[in-house]
């Protein structure tokens, strides 16, 4: 069957000298269903939790009796308290993110149907202004969410316009980026989608793709000046390169007669340098010998689309 979500529930009790919280977590109908054909199940059932693998939120959860530790009562509603030795685990974690979803599964063990629960940290939590010009800033939460470690590599797949989503799944993308930790950088291929935007609001929640954890990037352009329309319409990844008097002077010929903030080559080089598309010591040299030719490599004026789905950049 297919996994299924549910939420835990964080119920504060009446204030003693320590103030304690129930984890209480309401168990999907086709789960009970399922787990229900294994008979000789007491009225009530406990459930009951066994750890499942070595990552020690993962779990096998039947009913059955009494006996033996990690259970409590299947209560009205399907609704059951998470036993004191997860919550104590959970306690535990030092991750600044918090247990708020269980993702179930129904599988066979020992020729009996038994669920998969997964205990998830900061599921669906949106988190904003991440995107610094061409890189994407990583903080404690995202690392703690998608387990990652210097050298990870990351794979975007394009949803809708500006709208990526972002996991480790290597069967399924368009896009790469590599070794992940503080900020990555952007790919040149998204980058482009995305736009050459002066003011844009960026948001990314906390997601699962095929039951693992990812990452969901939403843009949302909130002001463009030309000189961005200009470079998000004309400028495309394709293995050439342009000159970058010729880029400035296709850009003057779409100006409209009433722009308030014209561009000169000094302006378009630090656009360029902002996207790492050309670098500082580039966008330097160009600002200070502003007639010398200068060729940026990899880029041209569109022609055609790129038809490549991997993006080594």
């Amino acid at each position: 069957m297919n996994t299924i979500l549910s939420y835990i529930q964080k119920v504060p009790e009446e204030r003693t000298r320590e103030e304690k919280i129930t984890y209480l977590v309401h168990i999907p109908p086709t789960i009970i269903k399922a787990l229900k054909q294994r008979g000789n199940i007491p009225d009530p059932p406990y459930v009951r939790w066994m750890h499942y693998s070595h990552d020690k939120f993962y779990y096998i959860v039947t009913l059955g009796s009494a006996k033996g530790s990690m259970k409590n009562p299947l209560l009205k509603g399907n609704v059951t308290e998470l036993p004191k030795e997860i919550v104590d685990s959970i306690r535990s974690e030092t991750t600044p993110l918090e247990a708020n979803a269980i993702l179930w599964d129904v599988v066979t063990w020992k020729e009996k149907p038994v669920a998969r629960a997964r205990i998830l940290f900061g599921y669906g939590e949106k988190l904003q202004n991440l995107l610094v010009f061409a890189y994407l800033r990583f903080p404690r939460k995202i690392k703690d969410y998608m387990l990652l470690c210097s050298r990870t590599k990351l794979y975007w797949k394009q949803l809708d316009k500006n709208t990526w989503l972002i996991s480790k799944d290597q069967k399924d993308h368009d896009a790469i980026s590599w070794h992940a930790w503080d900020f990555i950088k952007i790919p040149s291929k998204v980058l482009t989608q995305i736009g050459f935007y002066t003011e844009e609001r960026d948001e990314i929640e906390l997601t699962l793709k095929d039951g693992k954890p990812a990452l969901l990037l939403r843009v949302y352009v909130t002001k463009t000046r030309s000189l961005d329309n200009f470079l998000t319409n004309f400028l495309e990844a394709n293995g050439e390169s342009v000159e970058i008097h010729n880029l400035l002077n296709a850009y003057l010929k779409t100006l409209p007669e009433d722009e308030e903030e014209p561009a000169d080559l000094c302006d378009l080089a630090f656009k360029l340098y902002n996207f790492s598309i050309i670098s500082h010591d580039d966008y330097k040299k160009i600002c200070k010998h502003r007639d010398r030719p200068f060729y940026i490599h990899g880029y041209s004026l569109k022609t055609q689309i790129n038809e490549r789905g991997d993006d080594n950049g």
